[in-house]
């Protein structure tokens, strides 16, 4: 279906103290298949949830915002996207009168956000759906043009002026609601084009020799912050993505082995994940360094699994430890039985083969309560948690053991 396609990736935040309004514009959203649906009857709480988000999320997001609301209103709520430098899109909904709405207008793009237009009470869902095509429209326009002229040379900068931080999504066992891990997410807060996606820069690298520095310093960091939480007495699994290219490295496992042996900490504290679209491609090559690393004691994910061209045959080839399923099975199952076979064999697959079975993209009850019942053992997603720096984890994870 046409709009799913694309407004999957968007998320919608809604912004109004008539819950009756949140509760209409979120049917639409959902109607229209937004991927993300929040919202607040209070601005102080809506600014809240906006600096929680990851900051590559934030790009991604509309705020539908009323003008008239007690406490803080919309005006004021303005300035404040303001002063978060929200990148995402803006949407006015309002019943005053349409000259106060036009001068709200040119507030917002006074203020350097990004206006889509507004929403008149009452409205259609056709309205808002033109204004969502906008918002796709000049998604597409700005990361062209913000990221289409970043070279090699900026990315080797990016390395030595340490510009890339790491972010963090839990993982939850099923079983005991106890999280277990966090996969490590690279985010680069670039001085001129603000956060640059990894989709914007890893092609760029990954065809040189700068992909291993860039897994270098991932794996650098994620084991300085397995340190730093161990300090405070939180044992966490870390999981780092890595390249197919980097499985051409010979003294990877050297390289590895001595940074956790210089911070005491145990192999099987690390978990590398590799996608499996890549791996079936190249099997002879990276087979001795991926076997070096089991043995090293290393734990190993093939990600992304049913995405790519593996057989079963191939897979029990390989010393992998861990199944993990791509969302696109995990989001489609109550209406694609295909996607619902998929899984349903892939966990089938990783119990055999004796392996720890993770569901991605995990988003609301619904899909939790499938891949429980299919026994997935872990699981991450938004219904979880989004992204954080390791610096807020600790404090999200007591949050969470204070409510599970």
């Amino acid at each position: 279906m046409h709009v799913a396609e694309s407004y999957q990736s968007f998320s919608v935040l809604i912004v109004d103290d008539d819950e009756l309004m949140i509760e209409i514009l979120s049917h639409f959203m959902q109607e229209v298949e937004v991927g993300r649906i929040l919202s607040s009857t209070m601005a102080v709480r809506a600014l809240e949830m906006l600096a929680e988000l990851d900051p590559l999320d934030a790009l991604s997001t509309i705020v539908v915002c009323d003008l008239k609301m007690p406490g803080m209103d919309g005006v004021e709520f303005l300035r404040h996207l303001t002063n978060l430098k929200f990148p995402g899109g803006v949407i006015l909904m309002s019943g005053v009168d349409a000259r106060v709405l036009n001068t709200a207008e040119k507030l917002v793009k006074a203020h350097s956000l990004q206006l889509l237009g507004s929403l008149s009470k009452p409205f259609l869902k056709d309205d808002v759906v033109l204004l969502l095509e906008k918002f796709k429209h000049l998604e597409q326009i700005n990361q062209k043009a913000r990221f289409s002229s970043i070279s090699l040379g900026d990315i080797r900068l990016a390395l030595e002026q340490d510009e890339f931080q790491l972010y963090y999504q839990p993982k939850v066992n099923v079983e005991r609601q106890e999280i277990v891990g966090v996969e490590s997410l690279i985010r680069w807060q670039h001085p001129r084009f603000g956060w640059v996606p990894p989709d914007a820069f890893i092609p760029i690298a990954e065809p040189t020799d700068l992909i291993d520095d860039i897994t270098d310093m991932v794996i650098t960091k994620a084991l300085a912050q397995i340190a730093d939480w161990k300090a405070v007495g939180l044992d966490l699994k870390v999981s780092v993505n890595i390249s197919m290219k980097n499985l051409h490295q010979l003294d990877l496992p050297e390289k590895i082995d001595r940074q956790m042996k210089a911070q005491n900490i145990d192999p099987e504290m690390l978990v590398l994940e590799i996608t499996e679209t890549g791996l079936m491609e190249h099997i002879t090559e990276p087979l001795e360094i991926l076997v070096r690393l089991r043995l090293n004691g290393l734990k190993m994910s093939i990600d992304d699994f049913g995405t790519g061209y593996s057989s079963m045959e191939q897979l029990k080839n390989f010393p992998f430890t861990e199944l993990k399923i791509d969302r696109s099975f995990v989001a489609n199952t109550e209406s694609d039985m295909a996607a619902r076979a998929i899984l349903e064999s892939s966990v089938a697959l990783g119990r055999k083969l004796d392996m720890t079975i993770v569901a991605e993209g995990v988003e609301n009850q619904a899909e939790w309560n499938m891949v429980s019942s299919m026994g997935c053992d872990l699981v991450q997603g938004y219904w979880i948690a989004r992204p954080m720096s390791g610096r807020d984890l600790p404090t999200w994870i007591k949050k969470w053991n204070e409510t599970h």
